[in-house]
């Protein structure tokens, strides 16, 4: 989250589908606590710890090191890659920032090239998972596979009932962020400025400005 004292510019994401259609997210599902010491303790049950004294964990002799991508020209997102980095330092996990063109990075996720990378999706008002989470699916950048998600999008986009169809969505939400197979970080607000000549214009989710005369 983005803030500025107490105004916030942004709500942490737990998942991809927009936090505009309320009807679809499930209030009960919370996102994850930043814990630092559930992390250090999570590697090491998974058998991460620092060997050396050197302040990065290892196992059987290989640190936890790997290159964390964004694409360059987004300072918004260059800021974030430095924080994620500088937050995966303090557990003792050597992320490596690495900035790459906007262009060759997309083509570089499609092909499944890179250790970790952080990126942004747009959200449209119509919920589709499929190209995402659907096992195969073109966007589905980090091969996440689970036939129950598969059978949740079918059941989904076959709903008509709005209420029977919002509720699929809630239980898909709940079960990838389970899943984790991405670390969601944050919806950002689109920050609009009228001028006070302007009467009665104003914003929604389809147009930075309405009733505009």
């Amino acid at each position: 989250i983005l803030t500025d004292g107490e105004t916030r510019y942004g709500q942490r994401a737990v998942g991809t589908i927009t936090p505009a259609l309320t009807a679809h997210r499930d209030p009960a599902l919370q996102p994850l606590a930043h814990d630092p010491a559930r992390a250090r303790a999570l590697l090491a049950e998974a058998g991460w710890t620092d060997s050396d004294g050197d302040g990065i964990v290892d196992r059987d002799g290989t640190a936890l090191r790997f290159t964390l991508l964004t694409n360059a020209s987004n300072p918004r997102r260059a800021q974030a890659q430095l924080i994620v980095v500088d937050q995966l330092r303090d557990v003792g996990v050597d992320a490596r920032a690495e900035s790459v063109a906007g262009g060759p990075l997309f083509n570089r996720m499609l092909e499944g090239d890179f250790e970790a990378v952080l990126y942004g999706w747009g959200a449209g008002l119509f919920v589709d998972p499929s190209d995402m989470w659907r096992t195969g699916g073109g966007y589905n950048i980090t091969g996440y596979n689970d036939p129950e998600t598969d059978a949740l999008i079918d059941t989904g986009l076959a709903q008509r009932d709005p209420a029977a169809q919002a509720e699929t969505w809630r239980q898909l939400q709940a079960r990838i962020y389970d899943a984790q197979p991405y670390c969601f970080l944050y919806w950002r607000d689109d920050l609009v400025a009228i001028d006070g000549r302007f009467q009665d214009v104003g914003t929604d989710i389809v147009s930075s400005l309405t009733d505009l005369h």
